[in-house]
Formats: structure tokens, C-alpha cells, sequence
């Protein structure tokens, strides 16, 4: 990883412009032919590259799929402040999770979405599951922030950390892939906003919940 006070060399530049275009013109056969009909070879004949450039920068075509998901790690890291110094935890999750919202939508967009999402669930042996691994930004940012929320006493301490990372995070997954089964047809920061703040009610101290439903 460069320093920021480092600067690329116009070697290491060309390789940044050289993966980028493979990855790009990948994306684009996959969204055009479906996943499954685009071979390494169709993506360095429409690159205009060859394969040995290809696997310089990605060892298969999972990794071409899942590259922008794995930028999600940095995109979290890079937004940290802005996540946490939100007044409380629910406000901690509520804004990570607009982030995440954000950068579908800008960044990955819908067709591609669909793509990774179908990749995901594919019966293909030693795929990585990446959606899954609980070692990503995502799950450990989710984890963090609900332990803070259990120290001061907002959220529940009934359920672990973990169980509720693995739920909210759970949920997450769903809900983009709810986007992409209606096309983005609904407006996903809004959506996502009203929906998870429901769902955080649930979390918040077992009482509040308790409460609610006493008064039904």
C-alpha cells in the first residue's frame, strides 16, 4: 500500500490503468452474456490484453465479481470518523449502513450487484464466500459498534455482540438482494433507513421491546 506521501511510479500507474480495464470490459461481458457464458479468453480478446496480463491481477473470474465488494473494507475504514462520531450506536449503524447503501448504488450499481449476488450462491466448489466471512469490514465494524452499544447500556446484553452482528449483517445481505429482485425500483437510502431503524428498535435494551409489546 502506497503512503500518502508517496507517489506512483508510471509503471505501477500502467498497472492500475491495465487492471481497471480488464476489470471494466469483464464486467461489462458478464452483465451482457450472463457470468457463466464469459471465459478468461472472451475477457482478454475484448480487453485487448493477454492472459498472462489477466493473471497478473486477478487469479480467476470470482475475483473480477467480488473486486468492489472487497473495496467495501476501505470504503469503511476511510469513513470510520464519519460513522462514529454519530451521538449514539444507533446512529453509528444507521449511518454505516447509508454508507453501504451509498456505495451500491454509485459505485457497483445494479447490474453488477445482481452478478455478485448470483456469483455468492452459485453451487460452484471452493468458492470464496466472501458475503460471509466474518473477517471482513463489514461484520467487524457491525461488531464493534454494537459493543459499544452494549457498554453503555443501548443495546440489549441478552444476545452477544456476535449473535446480533451476524443478524444485522444477515439482514443487510437481504436487503440489497431485495433491491436487485425489484430491479432498484424502490429508493434504497430511504428504504434502508426506515427498515433498519424498525429493526433497531428490537436490539435497543430488551425492556424497550418489552414495553412496546405490554402496551399492545
Amino acid at each position: 500500500m502506497l503512503k500518502s506521501n508517496q507517489k506512483l511510479t508510471p509503471r505501477s500507474h500502467k498497472a492500475i490503468i491495465a487492471k481497471r480495464k480488464i476489470f471494466d470490459t469483464a464486467m461489462h461481458l458478464f452483465v451482457e452474456r450472463g457470468y457463466d457464458n464469459v471465459t478468461v479468453d472472451d475477457i482478454v480478446s475484448a480487453a485487448a490484453t493477454s492472459k498472462g496480463a489477466f493473471y497478473n491481477h486477478f487469479v480467476s473470474k470470482d475475483q473480477i465479481v467480488l473486486e468492489n465488494f472487497k473495496q467495501f473494507d476501505k470504503y469503511y475504514e476511510k469513513n470510520r470518523k464519519s460513522i462514529f462520531e454519530q451521538a449514539t450506536c444507533q446512529k453509528k449503524l444507521l449511518k454505516l449502513l447509508q454508507l453501504q447503501h451509498q456505495y451500491c448504488i454509485d459505485l457497483i450499481g445494479l447490474d453488477s450487484l445482481k452478478i455478485v449476488y448470483a456469483n455468492q450462491i452459485s453451487l460452484t466448489p471452493n468458492k470464496e464466500k466472501f458475503f460471509i466471512d466474518e473477517s471482513r469490514g463489514l461484520f467487524t465494524f457491525t461488531k464493534e459498534i454494537i459493543e459499544e452499544g452494549q457498554r453503555a447500556k443501548e443495546f440489549r446484553e441478552d444476545i452477544t455482540a456476535h449473535e446480533l452482528a451476524h443478524f444485522l449483517t444477515s439482514l443487510m445481505r437481504g436487503f440489497i438482494y431485495n433491491w436487485c429482485l425489484f430491479d432498484g425500483k424502490f429508493n434504497m437510502l430511504e428504504e434502508g433507513q426506515k427498515h433498519f431503524n424498525l429493526i433497531l428498535e428490537c436490539i435497543k435494551k430488551k425492556t424497550t421491546c418489552n414495553e412496546s409489546t405490554d402496551k399492545k
